[in-house]
């Protein structure tokens, strides 16, 4: 029963060593997936964060279009309403009227602070959004380059354990082989 097992340990001497060769080559291939995601989702999330800091600028310059409308309005509003008072009789210079358009004016400038707080608030989000998608593919790309190291060394660990094996096989006095260092006849003298 011995030597059934060495029969078959010595029948098929390839399938060992070129199965570890293919899989050392199989893991590099998988690590240089693991990079190329890495660089993948790094240019995705740079993209999508310059998209956000577009976005931030578009809500920024629509919050101060609408508070200049807004400043426009009251103007105008104030404007009429002066204008009215005047027509009426009343004088535009009326302590009520003065009053009244120092309200308008005091409300307008309230709501075009209120335009130009909330696009600012909603551009400082969109700027932190970016810089949270730029972290993210940045830390993606870290993890591929990682991942990549990792099997790059599992597939030299595996190559160099297949060489092992066939110079254990071959290079010592296997079949075929010699029993000296390996290297056959070169470097001996006769």
């Amino acid at each position: 029963m011995a030597d059934s097992s060495v029969e078959q340990s010595t029948a098929a001497p390839f399938p060992s060593w070129l199965g570890d060769f293919s899989q050392g080559f199989g893991l590099y291939a998988r690590g240089m997936g693991f990079g190329q995601y890495g660089q993948m989702r790094l240019m995705g999330a740079q993209y999508a964060a310059e998209q956000s800091r577009q976005n931030a600028q578009a809500v920024a310059g629509a919050g101060e279009a609408a508070a200049f409308t807004q400043m426009q309005r009251t103007q105008y509003i104030a404007g009429h309403a002066q204008a009215v008072a005047a027509g009426t009789g009343g004088g535009g210079s009326d302590p009520t009227v003065v009053n009244q358009i120092a309200r308008l004016n005091a409300e307008g400038a309230y709501r075009s602070a209120v335009d130009i707080y909330g696009a600012q608030s909603k551009a400082r989000e969109l700027g932190m959004q970016a810089s949270a998608e730029l972290y993210s593919g940045q830390e993606a790309q870290r993890q591929g380059q990682l991942g990549q190291s990792a099997a790059n060394v599992a597939a030299l660990n595996t190559v160099l354990k297949g060489g092992v094996s066939l110079f254990d096989r071959f290079g010592k006095g296997g079949p075929g082989g010699n029993t000296g260092s390996g290297w056959g006849d070169i470097g001996e003298t006769q």
